[in-house]
């Protein structure tokens, strides 16, 4: 029996010129990667305040009792994986012997630079180590001793990964020195909540301009 060839390669030839133009009209393929945007974020950390026992007055009638209550308004911006820079505003009073008639109270603000180990929007947990200085306004009994004042601050922080809506637990301990009347050692530890002002995370997505082989 003779077999024809030509309607056979005919055949063939439709076909593959069908499913070529196919391809061609097939859309671009669609790459999605995930990435991270550094964030900015805000805190509000209320805290217990810890005095230094040399804050007394001139006549020593007016001895602090080494023990106040503070809150810490901070600005922060995430500049890369593990460093941050944070701008903070605290207001703080210092209770006074009984007696005394007034409590000291400190007005001020820092901007410290931190160093976490890995990149804190990542993980369950991240610890990170900060210092920074600043400015702090003395407002004590009497009010000759008042006197704006330079600070340097250093510390350890622990943030949560986020809980809701973004929102993270921090807690955080520090050191602070204040060139106060020859210099005070004082212990700050606080607890808040961060909050970003930013996406922590981001999705984005590649058009191929190459067509499905």
């Amino acid at each position: 029996m003779r077999i024809r060839l030509t309607p056979i390669a005919a055949a063939v030839f439709a076909m593959v010129s069908a499913a070529a133009y196919a391809q061609d009209d097939a859309p671009p393929q669609a790459h999605v990667e995930e990435g991270l945007s550094f964030s900015d974020y805000i805190a509000i950390m209320p805290g217990f305040f810890g005095a230094d026992k040399h804050r007394v007055a001139a006549d020593n009638t007016t001895r602090s009792q080494g023990t106040g209550l503070s809150v810490t308004f901070l600005y922060g911006d995430q500049l890369s994986e593990r460093w941050s820079i944070e701008g903070n505003v605290v207001g703080t009073t210092i209770e006074t012997c009984n007696g005394c008639g007034t409590n000291f109270y400190q007005y001020g603000g820092t901007v410290d630079l931190s160093f976490s180990p890995w990149d804190r929007r990542r993980a369950a947990v991240t610890p990170f180590i900060f210092g920074g200085v600043g400015g702090m306004y003395n407002d004590v009994y009497p009010r000759v001793r008042q006197e704006t004042t330079f600070v340097g601050e250093a510390g350890l922080d622990l943030v949560t990964k986020p809980l809701y809506h973004g929102i993270r637990l921090r807690a955080q301990g520090q050191y602070i020195h204040d060139t106060f009347e020859s210099g005070q050692n004082d212990y700050r530890a606080s607890l808040g909540i961060e909050i970003p002002l930013g996406s922590a995370a981001g999705t984005s997505v590649m058009c191929s301009t190459t067509r499905p082989s």
